[in-house]
Parts: structure tokens; C-alpha cells; sequence
């Protein structure tokens, strides 16, 4: 490589002309190989733009969330989890939320309503954080 300000010649991987003391461009390596083909589309495409679509609809797991807690989860994959979810709300909002609002003419709802609202507010919240983070499988 010679040196592009006195013209000294230097070796081909040297940093510094060994004549001016001057840094040398670098070059990149001959011998790399070139990338291999990936199953990930390239840098700015968007996910639609291939065979690499989405093939779950987020608006499918955000309804069946909205009709019974964790049938959202289990749309989106998380079987556990929506299982978990679903029992829990059986559990406790069918078979202890209603009796203790009946006993309770009505009061109880003061508490079981708020705890219910709360309920489906985090689960979208959770459940929407899930399918964002799955660009490839949710769109």
C-alpha cells in the first residue's frame, strides 16, 4: 500500500506510513465472505412487504380478551397463561364476586366492579405488550 501523502510504499495491513508517520485508510479485508441469505427481511422493509407476514391478527386477541379474560392469551399462544387467567376469573369473579354482591344487596359491586375493570385493563395491557413484541407473528 502506498501512502497517500508522501507515496512511501508500506506494508498492506499497516496502520501508519512507516516514511511520514501519516494514518493510512483502511481497507476491509479481502477474504470475507459475503452475507449469507436470511430469513429476516432486509433493514427498512416492512414486515408485510414478504413471506414473512404476520399470521395472527391482533384485533382477533384483543375481542375474545374483551368477551372472556384469557381467551386472548390463548389466541396469541400463551395457552398457561390464558388457562391461568380464564380459572382465576372464574374462580374469582363468577363464583365468589356474584354470591357477595347478591349477600351484600348490591354493595359489593362497589368493590368487585373497580377489581374487574382493573383485571381487563391489565391483561390488554400485558397482552398487547406480548403482541408488539412478536412483530413476525402478530399483526
Amino acid at each position: 500500500m502506498n501512502c497517500p501523502s508522501c507515496g512511501a510504499s508500506n506494508r498492506p495491513n499497516a496502520q501508519f506510513c512507516r516514511s511520514c508517520g501519516k494514518a493510512l485508510p483502511v481497507r476491509p479485508p479481502a477474504d470475507v465472505p459475503a452475507a449469507a441469505p436470511s430469513n429476516y427481511p432486509p433493514a427498512g422493509v416492512p414486515y408485510a412487504a414478504g413471506p414473512w407476514q404476520p399470521t395472527k391478527d391482533k384485533s382477533i386477541a384483543y375481542i375474545l380478551e374483551i368477551l372472556l379474560l384469557g381467551l386472548g392469551w390463548i389466541y396469541a399462544g400463551e395457552t398457561g397463561t390464558g388457562i391461568a387467567i380464564l380459572v382465576g376469573w372464574i374462580v374469582v369473579g363468577l363464583m365468589i364476586g356474584i354470591p357477595v354482591d347478591l349477600a351484600t344487596g348490591g354493595l359489593g359491586c362497589l368493590c368487585t366492579v373497580p377489581l374487574a375493570i382493573v383485571a381487563y385493563a391489565l391483561s390488554l395491557t400485558r397482552l398487547s405488550k406480548y403482541m408488539n413484541a412478536r412483530p413476525r407473528v402478530f399483526r
